[in-house]
């Protein structure tokens, strides 16, 4: 099983559409101006994290990832997470995804 990670926010976020514009250097320097919600027991998205430099960034930790678009949806924090999981989301409604 093999799935891609995504940046999950709210579909009004102010930096949503600048963040789907860029690639590369250019969008992992925007993402660092972002705040991050995490799910506490899920390795993989916290070693992202730390990988990309945005742990400094993480504000909340959570216990599971259908919390996320709850928070997601009522704050400016944003979720790294597998996006067969987030596509879920999405189609619920409010969110919205960034693939870096």
């Amino acid at each position: 099983l093999r799935d891609r990670y995504v940046v999950l926010l709210r579909s009004g976020h102010p930096m949503r559409q600048r963040l789907q514009k860029l690639r590369g250097a250019a969008q992992l320097r925007a993402l660092q101006q972002l705040d991050f919600v995490a799910v506490r027991t899920h390795v993989d998205t916290l070693r992202i994290l730390q990988r990309t430099g945005l742990q400094e960034r993480l504000r909340l930790t959570t216990e599971h990832f259908m919390v996320l678009p709850s928070i997601v949806q009522a704050t400016d924090l944003c979720g790294v997470m597998p996006r067969n999981i987030a596509q879920g989301f999405v189609q619920a409604g409010g969110c919205a995804v960034v693939e870096p």
